[in-house]
């Protein structure tokens, strides 16, 4: 048997793909919480068995983690002050008639040097709060995500009638009948299932493709709420594996412009497109490239003060950067390119992709928010080479002269051609179109099952919430019946209006456009779905580093875990990198890496 025919038989056994599709079962046997960082400069905190109440120090140097990196390659001890600024406890054992996953954690900030934030809610001093798994959890300007180990099992398996109710299924996003509306049964929360049917031969990518989704924690990218198996297809070829994601009764932003609101003019378009740059450098950041952005892939949450609030999904062809070339292109592969073309970088005709390639993507969505349609127009053809050279761009004289020279200019700045004239996303945020431009506030809520707004979602067959007030008419467009008949775009494309007679009902549109954005024009909070309470404030420069140490006299915590082992061989990884997890080592009173830790519990994965 050779190394790839091993590998993929590795990744058969449920408990080896699943160590390598999430953190929470990669660090199972290794304690009981872990607080996973949100940027890869920072490593994750883990909260082992020795200890049922841990401390959060600042390291005693100020030097930033990957730089303690001695000539072996081996993270070297950091020591660390012996004053937490936090404490965290497993306050709830595990013992009686008490489920194992009942075990609740709680928070306490013990100091007013440091502001500590959950889900962007201040934590008053020695005010102790319950942590829950995915809690957003901010220490000044360090930012981790709460994992809950205690009750994770050594496979991704679920019966999903225990944790969801998927009573009526309803296509939603791009209309695929892979992706349905459901209720979490414990929290009553609104949820997208995503079900997608694997063969076994593809595992290793699919796996890679999850941990890509389990890492990228941002404001403004839709992050993974939960992924299983189904039991019985174990002895089959292919694997069917749900993907769980929150949800958004206003649906994507194609929809959201070509059905709910009409054009958002360019007032309204800076906070989005500032929105979307910013979700795509944190994924640049942190080496990964999304690969197809589109409006379908882009979610909207809300509108607050300063404009809609989005988030960025669509992950199914994200990669790590320089994984991608070679890649094996794939029927679905083919019909997802095919599907993008619209949007996707003339170098996608040689099936490369740099973080350039994401800016034209994201360049082309920017085209969309201000015109309603996309900036190529795609005649038919049976092939991805076929449909990318006969495309036909809609950035034409007469509208690049209906729009102010700065958007103009950040349009074609991000759409060249030529990779060596396109300007990256860096360079495009701070781009004069930006200027004066206020970013809304994140969106932390989580829209309830039996909310008004999801149910009305669900009886229009996943049509986004439409606006039904003035200015705004009962078809969800803005209304210019005093100005015009019908739109100029579709009128002057079917030759029925001249291009002076064009010219001029642009000139007045968007002198509408932007005369209508105001507080009346704005949908309030209420009808949106309530935004956090309070916002945490920005991430700070400080390079101190976080550390945690068992607090004294603390119980320890017997580990409570699955029993189980791979019933095949590790394989090699598979566009992966190991999770970089500190923890405290009791021999040298240390805060080290788990790698140089001494009888480390469970397997190396």
């Amino acid at each position: 048997m050779d190394r790839s025919q091993s590998a993929h038989l590795s990744f058969e056994d449920p408990a080896v793909f699943a160590r390598h599709a999430s953190s929470i079962h990669e660090l199972r046997e290794q304690g009981w919480a872990f607080f996973q960082s949100t940027v890869k400069s920072r490593s994750h905190l883990l909260l082992d068995n020795s200890a049922k109440t841990w401390g959060l120090c600042y390291s005693t140097s100020d030097r930033t983690l990957d730089t303690r990196v001695e000539d072996n390659g081996r993270l070297d001890a950091c020591p660390v002050e012996q004053n937490p600024f936090a404490t965290v406890s497993l306050v709830k054992d595990t013992s009686g008639d008490v489920e194992q996953s009942d075990a609740c954690t709680e928070i306490s900030c013990d100091s007013l040097e440091v502001e500590v934030y959950i889900n962007g809610a201040h934590l008053i001093p020695g005010e102790p709060r319950k942590l829950q798994s995915n809690d957003v959890v901010r220490f000044n300007g360090a930012e981790y995500i709460y994992r809950h180990l205690i009750g994770a099992q050594d496979t991704p398996y679920g019966v999903e009638a225990e944790r969801y109710d998927v009573r009526e299924p309803i296509a939603v996003g791009e209309s695929a009948p892979s992706r349905w509306i459901a209720k979490h049964l414990k929290t009553r929360q609104a949820v997208v299932v995503k079900r997608i049917t694997v063969p076994t031969r593809r595992l290793d990518e699919v796996a890679s493709n999850i941990r890509i989704c389990d890492e990228l924690r941002h404001r403004n990218i839709v992050s993974l709420f939960d992924c299983y198996m189904h039991p019985e297809d174990l002895q089959r070829p292919e694997r069917r594996i749900s993907i769980v994601t929150s949800f958004t009764p206003h649906g994507n932003l194609h929809d959201f412009i070509t059905v709910g609101n009409g054009k958002l003019g360019e007032t309204l378009s800076r906070p989005v497109m500032a929105q979307l740059m910013d979700g795509l450098m944190y994924m640049h950041d942190q080496g990964i490239l999304h690969c197809d952005m589109k409006p379908e892939h882009v979610l909207v949450y809300g509108l607050g003060s300063a404009g809609p609030i989005v988030k960025i999904s669509g992950l199914g062809l994200a990669t790590r950067s320089g994984k991608n070339d070679g890649r094996e292109l794939s029927p679905s592969l083919r019909r997802a390119m095919m599907k993008s073309a619209a949007w996707a970088p003339p170098e996608s005709l040689n099936y490369e992709h740099t973080e350039l390639s994401d800016a034209f993507s994201l360049g082309a969505i920017m085209f969309f928010i201000h015109w309603g349609k996309p900036l190529y127009d795609i005649e038919g053809g049976m092939f991805f080479e076929e449909i990318m050279q006969r495309r036909r761009t809609n950035f034409t004289k007469l509208r690049r002269q209906m729009m102010s020279s700065n958007a103009c200019d950040l349009i074609e700045s991000l759409t060249k051609v030529s990779m060596s004239e396109r300007i990256g996303l860096r360079e495009a945020r701070r781009h004069a179109w930006f200027n004066g431009c206020q970013v809304p506030p994140p969106f932390s809520a989580q829209y309830q099952y039996d909310d008004p707004l999801v149910q009305e979602f669900i009886a229009r067959g996943g049509r986004p919430a439409v606006s039904n007030h003035d200015p705004v008419n009962k078809n969800g467009l803005l209304d210019f019946s005093d100005c015009f008949s019908a739109d100029s775009d579709s009128l002057f494309d079917a030759g029925l209006i001249s291009e002076s007679e064009f010219e001029a009902r642009r000139g007045l549109e968007w002198d509408v456009l932007d005369s209508l954005v105001n507080s009346t024009f704005l949908e309030s909070e209420g009808y949106f779905g309530a935004l956090a309470s309070e916002i945490s404030p920005e991430p700070s420069s400080s390079l101190a580093t976080i550390c945690v140490i068992p607090i004294t006299g603390a119980q320890a915590c017997e580990p409570v875990i699955t029993a189980g082992a791979p019933s095949f061989v590790e394989p090699e990884r598979y566009d992966y990198e190991e999770t970089d997890v500190k923890g405290w080592d009791p021999v040298s009173e240390t805060f080290v890496s788990l790698a140089d830790k001494p009888n480390r519990r469970g397997p190396r994965v």
